[in-house]
């Protein structure tokens, strides 16, 4: 028998094998994951300014701002989801949330590179959360035009709109809980409950915040230290006003 064929197949599966491998999908880069700072939560509010923001402006001779904006972003620790046992016995919280004001999504991202030495990276964002009284005063197409150009934002990224502060959607009681991901988890149970909406995805908001748009979505709020998602409201673009039901 002539092995010649079987010879002539070898490099061509061989071959095979490495594109697989080229394509198999996964998260990867060049640079390690302790030197990152992963967020999966973005928070905006009216701005507020926190007390070592207040300091640095003290301390600093910079340009007058408005400080219209205060976004939260909810930050995973390197050490992993689950949250670590201090001396004490009590439990590590997984996330952190920093907090920055200022007068565009732009000039916050880039001020938070003055507090933290690992840069924030947006391509694991799960949510973003608007507080209503700064979606009713500048408009969600104004508050999401930044992120909607930033190609790291993947299109499942949800979005919603919270009936008090926003940031407080990202806290949590429950140690062991990342806010971020446990919303992100109740959105999955629209199905089985009436109030909740299906939700809209990052994509879906590209043609939803055009000035003249009306559409349904979400709201969340804290209730006894947890984040729950039960209202429904109406919002029209143009008037910048919503309407709950």
């Amino acid at each position: 028998m002539n092995p010649m064929p079987r010879r002539k197949f070898r490099p061509l599966a061989y071959a095979s094998i490495v594109i697989m491998l080229a394509f198999q999908t996964g998260c990867w880069s060049s640079h390690e994951i302790e030197t990152q700072s992963i967020y999966v939560g973005l928070a905006m509010d009216i701005g507020e300014r926190a007390d070592i923001e207040q300091e640095m402006e003290e301390r600093s001779r910079g340009d007058y701002t408005k400080d219209a904006i205060t976004e939260t972003i909810q930050v995973l620790k390197p050490s992993g989801g689950g949250g670590e046992s201090t001396k004490s016995g009590e439990q590590k919280k997984p996330y952190l949330n920093i907090t920055q004001t200022g007068d565009s999504p732009f000039e916050i991202l880039r001020e938070l590179s003055l507090r933290t030495d690992r840069p924030p990276l947006g391509s694991h964002l799960k949510l973003i959360v608007i507080g209503s009284r700064l979606a009713q005063s500048y408009g969600l197409s104004r508050l999401l035009d930044f992120y909607l150009l930033d190609n790291d934002i993947r299109p499942s990224c949800l979005v919603f709109i919270s009936n008090g502060r926003a940031a407080k959607t990202l806290e949590t009681n429950v140690s062991e809980t990342i806010p971020a991901i446990r919303i992100l988890g109740i959105t999955d149970n629209y199905f089985r409950n009436l109030k909740l909406l299906p939700p809209y995805r990052w994509q879906d908001w590209k043609l939803l915040c055009g000035p003249t748009e009306a559409f349904c979505f979400k709201t969340s709020f804290r209730r006894k230290g947890k984040s729950s998602l039960r209202e429904r409201r109406s919002w029209t673009g143009r008037a910048k006003s919503s309407s709950g039901f």
